[in-house]
């Protein structure tokens, strides 16, 4: 097992985010590289949306395994799952989803201030998400590096959630976040130097956001997965990230089944048994029936940025 020091697990839960240096080897940045390239080349229907208009040549997409292999490897087979199993102190670990980020040189698209967990139909009050965000370019805060709040997956707030050149996800029932600015002498932020291959992983209520590309010659590319345990309970609220293929989830189900496979200790066979048998189909009108489009407000912030038909 690839295993994290006492020192990250402690910072991971009393910092809510931790750096890993190396977390994955040369073979699996060249896949993802390579999976990327091939993502941005051929968007699916939420990545065109993610992506946007005249955002500075950032692109995103998200549940890329559905249809591309070397995704659905890495989830398989990369190290992630070890450190999800480590952080999040449970022997059952799922997969949740993936999502890239890229934001080429002088990228002028800034990641608002927010926390994942209000983007996401889960029960908010759950602590059993995490995320590890792998570069695969030198990053500095400058060129789009992550900053983070230390300690704020402790508060005691749900923050409404701001995307990259869009607010089609805000639930006005969340709370505003503070003027961060004006934290900073009062709390620890959080912003390493990183290199191809290092990780971070972090807690679905941290804080966190990044500046615009501010260089001319280096690119930033990301790519996260997101991994639960097996007590994360599906809950359909407005606004959340759509689950654009076909599920049997009913709210207060756990997450499970093929959308949401187990990988620790061990695979189930008949979770898997779709994707094996070929690519998941996004479905276009369960996508236009789920969270992003079922009120009006919601539908026309993103039809905006992308022509549906």
């Amino acid at each position: 097992m690839n295993k994290l020091s006492e020192d990250q697990l402690n910072s991971y839960k009393k910092d809510g985010v931790v750096f890993v240096k190396n977390a994955i080897s040369d073979l699996w940045l060249d896949k993802l590289a390579d999976g990327i390239e091939e993502s941005i080349k051929h968007k699916s229907l939420t990545g065109k949306i993610i992506s946007g208009k005249d955002n500075g040549g950032f692109s995103g997409d998200i549940d890329l395994w559905y249809k591309q292999d070397v995704f659905y490897d890495f989830f398989l087979n990369s190290p992630c799952s070890e450190y999800a199993e480590q952080v999040l102190n449970s022997q059952v670990v799922r997969h949740f989803y993936d999502q890239t980020f890229v934001k080429p040189a002088g990228c002028h698209l800034a990641t608002p201030w927010h926390h994942d967990i209000t983007f996401w139909p889960v029960d908010l009050k759950k602590n059993n998400i995490c995320s590890i965000w792998i570069t695969l370019d030198q990053v500095t805060k400058e060129t789009s590096g992550l900053e983070f709040i230390k300690g704020s997956h402790l508060w005691d707030s749900y923050w409404k959630s701001y995307a990259p050149g869009s607010d089609a996800l805000v639930n006005k029932s969340h709370k505003d976040l503070p003027d961060i600015d004006s934290l900073r002498s009062s709390h620890e932020f959080f912003s390493p130097e990183m290199q191809p291959g290092d990780a971070l992983i972090f807690n679905a209520h941290i804080v966190h956001g990044s500046s615009s590309n501010l260089s001319l010659d280096k690119p930033r590319r990301a790519f996260t997965s997101r991994w639960c345990d097996d007590q994360t309970v599906f809950e359909d609220r407005i606004k959340t990230k759509p689950i654009t293929a076909s599920h049997n989830l009913k709210n207060g189900d756990f997450l499970s089944g093929p959308l949401f496979p187990q990988v620790r200790p061990n695979v189930i066979e008949s979770e898997l048994s779709l994707r094996n048998r070929g690519p998941i189909k996004l479905s276009k009108s369960k996508f236009l029936k789920d969270r992003i489009f079922k009120d009006l407000a919601g539908f026309f912030s993103f039809k905006n940025l992308i022509n549906l038909r």
